[in-house]
């Protein structure tokens, strides 16, 4: 299921950024999508619809204004295609030394001191390569200290909070 949604969502996405970009409409911002487990999502090995989708939006994305954020905690698991088109890459801790050498022959810049430091990252730390950043670089990453997400959520509570649905989603309604 969640491929089906996955798909049609970034298909809609991209096809609403084209439609702006046109002039007929369409999504007239730009857009992050973020997407956790990307390895379930685009598997190594693998077809799925949204793996397809999210290598249109990883090679066509950018001139549309359509950014992409893979998270995954198994990056040997993510498909090549998909992990080799990122720019940047803010790297957490990996101890899996097939992981490292996976994102290491995805990015040319994560050199060899860098990728013996991955198994030994703290939690909040974080190894940042890419054009966004001048050099690679070891950061800290502040704690989060506002409310923590994971629990239940109480969605009645949440749906009587929302008064009228965002008119920018209205694209998103359109293809179902």
């Amino acid at each position: 299921m969640a491929d089906v949604i996955v798909s049609h969502t970034l298909r809609s996405v991209l096809e609403a950024r084209k439609r702006y970009f046109q002039g007929g409409g369409g999504l007239p911002y730009p857009l992050l999508t973020v997407l956790e487990e990307a390895h379930i999502l685009a598997p190594r090995g693998r077809d799925t619809l949204s793996k397809y989708w999210i290598g249109r939006i990883a090679r066509e994305g950018r001139k549309f204004g359509i950014g992409l954020c893979l998270v995954s905690q198994r990056p040997k698991a993510l498909d090549s295609d998909a992990l080799s088109q990122a720019n940047n890459m803010i790297i957490l801790r990996l101890v899996e030394p097939s992981d490292q050498r996976y994102v290491q022959q995805a990015s040319e810049l994560l050199s060899e001191d860098l990728l013996e430091q991955l198994s030994s990252l703290n939690v909040g730390e974080a190894v940042v390569i890419g054009p966004m950043i001048r050099v690679p670089a070891l950061v800290k990453i502040d704690r989060f200290r506002g409310r923590r997400l994971g629990e239940d959520l109480d969605v009645l509570a949440e749906w009587a909070k929302a008064l009228s649905p965002e008119p920018e989603l209205d694209y998103l309604r359109e293809g179902w």
